[in-house]
C-alpha cells in the first residue's frame, strides 16, 4: 500500500471487512467469487487512496475470501490430505485427522475462532452453502 496514506488502520480494516458482508457470497461459484473479492478490494484501496501491487492485492485477497467465507478453517479445508475436521467449542483450538497420520488420530492445531460470534458465522455460512448444492 501506498504509504503516504492518511488512512487510519481502523478505516483500511472497516474497508476490507465490507467486501465480505453480502448475503449472496454463498450462492455464487468460485469464479464469480473471486471477481467480485477483486473488484470489491480494488473499489476498497481506490477510496483508501492506496495503490497495491499485485503481489499485496493477492494476499489481500487471501485474507479477505479466508475471513468472510470459512476463516480459520480454510488452510485445512483446501489440504487434500485433510480427512476431517472438528471444532468442539468456539474458542478451542480446531482438531484434524492428516491422511499421512491418522495412526496419530486427532492432531490438534493452532487455529481457533476467535468467539462465539465467528463460529456461528461460519456454521450459519456453511449451513447456507449446503442449501445452495454446496457453490
Amino acid at each position: 500500500m501506498n504509504p503516504r496514506s492518511r488512512t487510519s488502520r481502523g478505516e483500511s480494516v472497516q474497508a476490507l471487512r465490507e467486501i465480505g458482508r453480502s448475503e449472496d457470497l454463498w450462492a455464487c461459484k468460485y469464479e464469480e467469487l473471486h471477481v467480485f473479492f477483486t473488484e470489491s478490494l480494488r473499489r476498497a484501496a481506490s477510496k483508501l487512496g492506496a495503490d497495491l501491487t499485485e503481489e499485496q492485492e493477492g494476499r489481500l485477497l487471501y485474507y479477505v475470501v479466508r475471513e468472510s467465507l470459512y476463516s480459520v478453517l480454510v488452510p485445512f479445508m483446501i489440504d487434500e490430505n485433510i480427512e476431517s475436521i472438528k471444532v468442539e467449542e468456539p474458542e478451542f483450538n480446531a482438531l484434524v485427522v492428516h491422511k499421512d497420520y491418522r495412526s496419530l488420530g486427532w492432531l490438534k492445531t493452532n487455529a481457533a475462532f476467535a468467539g462465539s460470534k465467528q463460529f456461528d458465522e461460519f456454521v450459519e455460512g456453511l449451513t447456507k452453502a449446503s442449501c445452495n448444492g454446496g457453490r
